[in-house]
């Protein structure tokens, strides 16, 4: 079984390894490669990118066997994430560099577009501004332009991140209170949380955070989120 990958958590693990195991005996390559991506996506989320990495390398061979360019730039993508989260800026910039440019001989707008978020989280953390306002841009308006609102949401949020890391409070504002705009109108509880969360970052540049911060953390609550440190990682940046 695979899910959508906004779905994953550590409870689709026994689902995910049980479809593993049933694509293996069936001997469904392709399948095979897609289960073990979503597996390691939920180790990388949990923060183990070490096995998350290693993981996507087997995925990424399995891929390679089958000669399918678009399984392969979808691991580089999730791999430069990894690596990103794991502090190895170098190998990051590698893989979502192959990533988009995959995506672009192959016209796939979205995954253009999600790739671009990715990269421009990895200009954030090397402070290119520019680079990274660049990539923000054109993935908010390729999201916005064929119709995916959720994805829409996502990158206005990490516009909001950005201009508040460059002290442009007012800008940031906007496109926070966008992003949780969108999200409350999809009833995305979770991540109407995520946004107030940085939203509260934000406040703390002059505004008292504990009131949006007291809501995320209410709607974390609200949406099964209940024990504390589970509360902290939901709401993290990355």
């Amino acid at each position: 079984m695979v899910f959508g990958d906004q779905f994953l958590s550590e409870q689709t693990v026994p689902l995910l390894e049980e479809g593993l195991r049933a694509v293996r005996e069936l001997g469904d390559r392709r399948w095979e490669a897609r289960a073990i991506r979503q597996l390691a996506i939920v180790h990388r989320n949990d923060g183990d990118t070490d096995t998350a990495i290693t993981m996507l390398a087997e995925c990424m061979s399995i891929f390679g066997e089958l000669e399918d360019r678009r399984g392969m730039a979808v691991v580089f993508r999730n791999r430069g994430d990894a690596y990103r989260l794991a502090g190895d800026l170098d190998e990051a910039g590698s893989d979502l560099s192959n990533a988009l440019e995959t995506f672009q001989a192959i016209d796939d707008r979205r995954w253009i577009a999600r790739t671009r978020l990715s990269i421009a989280g990895l200009a954030r953390l090397r402070r290119d501004w520019t680079a990274a306002r660049q990539h923000l841009d054109a993935a908010v308006a390729t999201f916005r332009a064929i119709g995916d609102r959720p994805a829409e949401a996502r990158a206005l949020r990490e516009l909001g991140m950005l201009l508040r890391d460059q002290g442009e409070v007012a800008g940031s504002g906007t496109a926070l209170s966008a992003s949780q705009e969108i999200y409350e109108e999809l009833g995305d509880v979770l991540w109407t949380a995520r946004v107030l969360a940085s939203q509260a970052a934000l406040d703390e540049r002059g505004i008292d955070p504990a009131p949006a911060m007291s809501q995320a953390r209410a709607l974390c609550r609200l949406g099964g989120i209940t024990s504390e440190e589970n509360i902290a990682s939901a709401l993290r940046e990355w």
